[in-house]
């Protein structure tokens, strides 16, 4: 019983490292055909630069600048995606795979622990003392008028100032 537990800890640790080593093998081949992709557009692009360059005329701004190459010049994503720590869920079960293996039992180990809160400045307002003016709140005397004389207005001064316009 003891000896097929064992065999059977050390099989699943074995598969849990085949299961991660295959994820980053994916990403490095991924990363290898968008490589050989990007060389091949930044190819296309320096003959038609160099056709529009031997016609004479200026070249689009997108044959200037070239592709990066994600296999030689990987983003801080991709770097990751080339290590056991950007595939957490398998490096996660070889761990648990490991800790069985070695004699731990029951142990969870935790990749994701809870923020620390970070450090609140808290301002007292108090110590300001306001200097600047009040603000003024006049209101601006309207006279009262009815409706009626405002649209009569209105429609006298777009009379006056419509004279421009000939139909």
């Amino acid at each position: 019983m003891r000896i097929r537990e064992e065999t059977e800890k050390t099989e699943a640790l074995r598969k849990a490292q085949r299961a991660l080593t295959q994820a980053i093998n994916k990403s490095k081949e991924a990363l290898r055909i968008k490589g050989v992709q990007a060389r091949k557009n930044n190819r296309a692009n320096r003959e038609l630069l160099k056709a529009c360059r031997a016609r004479g005329d200026l070249p689009s701004a997108h044959l200037l600048i070239p592709e990066r190459e994600p296999d030689k010049h990987p983003n801080a994503l991709e770097v990751l995606s080339l290590t056991p720590e950007g595939h957490v869920e398998y490096h996660h079960a070889v761990i648990q795979a490991q800790l069985q293996v070695d004699g731990i039992e029951g142990e969870e180990v935790s990749f994701f622990t809870e923020p620390t809160p970070t450090k609140v400045e808290v301002i007292d307002h108090s110590q300001y003392v306001e200097s600047s003016p009040p603000p003024e709140t006049a209101v601006p005397d309207y006279p009262e008028s009815s409706n009626e004389e405002s649209d009569t207005g209105s429609i006298d001064s777009i009379a006056r100032n419509a004279s421009f316009i000939r139909f």
